[in-house]
């Protein structure tokens, strides 16, 4: 099942494009923060947003390029999961390193460690088990919702400008 709902290519590479450009800033700003502040920042990072929803993305567009190419076998396709899973884990990795050097950067030691005993809470624990299915609850309510084409059309509404061509 793909939860992320069809953006067109250009959208695509838009959003690729900014996270790349966060991802490098961040990094950028994070300097060399000591140790233990980084291994603080990386456990923050395994336990946020990113981390929840980079295996939520990278399952649906594994099952999104198998729902799109009919002539692999299953085990053609059983092969490109495992590939994906690998590639996923890798990405993860990279991605909490980044993160956590940004949030080691960013916050102070203090700040941190109240951050960390939140999140190893029975509370923080549950919110993060509850995480999968309320962004796939999310995504479903959105689904096809065009958020540029409602602005567009409100801007063509008011002034005549950008409004759909005979044909589009």
């Amino acid at each position: 099942m793909n939860i992320f709902p069809a953006a067109p290519l250009a959208a695509k590479k838009e959003a690729a494009l900014i996270a790349t450009l966060a991802l490098a800033l961040a990094a950028a700003s994070a300097g060399n923060p000591p140790a233990a502040a980084l291994e603080m920042g990386r456990e923050i990072a395994r336990s946020g947003t990113l981390a929840t929803l980079a295996p939520l993305k990278t399952m649906s567009d594994i099952d999104a390029l198998i729902a799109e190419s009919s002539e692999l076998t299953p085990e053609h396709q059983n092969l490109l999961r495992r590939i994906g899973e690998v590639q996923a884990a890798a990405l993860l990795a990279r991605v909490i390193d980044v993160e956590g050097r940004a949030f080691a950067a960013n916050l102070s030691v203090n700040d941190m460690q109240s951050i960390i005993a939140f999140e190893r809470s029975p509370a923080a624990e549950r919110k993060r088990a509850a995480m999968a299915p309320v962004i796939i609850a999310t995504f479903k309510e959105f689904d096809g919702f065009d958020y540029l084409g409602e602005v567009k059309a409100e801007f063509c509404q008011q002034t005549g400008k950008l409004c759909p061509q005979p044909g589009e």
